[in-house]
């Protein structure tokens, strides 16, 4: 599923996220690596050596994600 946000889009499967940032930078992160943050709207991947974080502009973004993928939510 793509979802669209101010930064680029998400294009979210069960089982991995694709960032695609408008500055042609593409992250991607298998979905147990995946936390969402609700409380700041933070979708953030953490495995592997590598990290990274961006803020979505919606909860219902957020909702979406979580649903799709099952990640961990705090």
């Amino acid at each position: 599923m793509k979802i669209e946000f101010s930064g680029g889009a998400l294009y979210v499967t069960p089982n991995d996220v694709h960032c695609r940032l408008t500055a042609g930078i593409t992250l991607r992160a298998s979905s147990e690596l995946i936390t969402y943050f609700s409380q700041g709207r933070v979708l953030a991947a953490q495995g592997s050596g590598a990290e990274w974080s961006i803020v979505l502009d919606s909860e219902e973004h957020g909702d979406l994600l979580v649903e799709i993928t099952g990640c961990e939510v705090r």
